[in-house]
């Protein structure tokens, strides 16, 4: 995961229940952490958001146009994308999306990787 995280913007972890992806993915992020607390430079703090994308709407996750009023409303992933870039911390700041993969909501997060 370190070496996948280093050189790519958007990692995918994937396995059965109980596999260990999250206790990965938190151990990365604190080992990252502690190293920048300790002073070395090469690493910044790591602050997260999760989500379970299989638990909202595809229209609470991604957002949608409102025919009628004509206005378009934020999902979830477009609110924390907003958040993550007001924000000029230099922490890593990273989205786990934590939960059973959907072809719904995994289709379109392609496009979102990219």
């Amino acid at each position: 995961l370190r070496d996948s995280k280093a050189t790519r913007h958007c990692n995918m972890l994937v396995g059965r229940t109980l596999a260990g992806k999250s206790t990965a993915w938190k151990m990365l992020s604190n080992a990252r952490t502690t190293l920048s607390k300790a002073g070395n430079p090469e690493y910044e703090p790591v602050r997260h958001q999760v989500i379970n994308p299989k638990s909202i709407s595809m229209n609470e996750l991604y957002g949608a146009y409102d025919l009628q009023t004509m206005e378009w409303t934020d999902g979830i992933l477009s609110s924390v994308f907003r958040v993550f870039a007001r924000d000029d911390r230099p922490d890593e700041k990273w989205l786990i999306l934590d939960g059973p993969v959907d072809t719904l909501w995994i289709e379109s997060m392609n496009t979102v990787m990219d």
